[in-house]
């Protein structure tokens, strides 16, 4: 099901100058699918997924406490979110993971969203926007098929055996300096994540048209779903579904 705040300024929304950014996780994959940070405690040895849990349940501490502000909150998830990425790196020894996760075919992705965004990006730039681990993402997506001609990809990324943290993306905090500079050379955009804090990925002041895929817990965020995304797609919709109402 689709849900539409404003029919006719999304029918009229401009086409020129335009830029595409999306998240991956629970977006471009299905809500079923494993997550690009989540896959590894299916790889690594027992102790990652310990450790991990340990991080996780510091996180939903944060994320749940009434006694933080939004500012605080925010700066601790993010110093968590390096932490889950420090513990990523710490047990990546070899690349050869990677390859192995790939082949796995644990990863499910959203019907036809391959095939939109090769086709978004003959006509404008896609920029996929992920707090999870870029090295994995982008070898997925090539395993999948899509292009690489007008698509770029700001995640975490492993090099030469070291994490940017200055350029870290996180759930709470999807952009950095190099990301804000990209999009700063396009006038209009359209937004598509699964969850609120991917509302993030634009600058409030941005003239932009957001979509949100609301696969789970439907009565629980349906009313700010509603509220802060401009198209609500609802039931597994496929990737095309909300694409083809903005007329792209």
């Amino acid at each position: 099901m689709i849900i539409m705040k404003d029919h006719q300024r999304i029918h009229n929304f401009p086409k020129e100058n335009l830029c595409i950014v999306t998240d991956f996780d629970k977006t471009i994959t299905s809500n079923e699918s494993v997550s690009s940070i989540g896959v590894f405690s299916n790889f690594f040895p027992k102790q990652y997924a310990e450790e991990k849990s340990k991080i996780m349940e510091q996180e939903e501490k944060i994320f749940l406490s009434k006694d933080i502000s939004n500012v605080q909150k925010e700066q601790l998830l993010h110093s968590i979110w390096i932490k889950k990425l420090k513990l990523l790196k710490e047990f990546l020894n070899n690349y050869k993971v990677i390859n192995d996760i790939v082949s796995s075919n644990q990863f499910i992705f959203r019907d036809d969203a391959i095939e939109t965004i090769n086709y978004l990006q003959r006509k404008y730039q896609v920029i996929i926007n992920s707090s999870g681990f870029g090295n994995l993402i982008i070898e997925l997506l090539k395993k999948e098929g899509c292009h690489f001609d007008n698509l770029v990809v700001f995640s975490n990324f492993i090099q030469n055996g070291m994490i940017d943290f200055s350029k870290m993306i996180d759930p709470y905090r999807k952009y950095n300096t190099e990301y804000i500079k990209y999009i700063n050379n396009y006038k209009n955009f359209v937004l598509l994540g699964d969850s609120l804090t991917d509302l993030s990925m634009l600058p409030l002041d941005l003239n932009k048209i957001s979509v949100g895929f609301l696969d789970c817990e439907y009565d629980t965020y349906l009313k700010d779903f509603t509220s802060d995304f401009d198209i609500v797609a609802t039931e597994n919709e496929p990737y095309s579904s909300p694409v083809k109402k903005l007329s792209l």
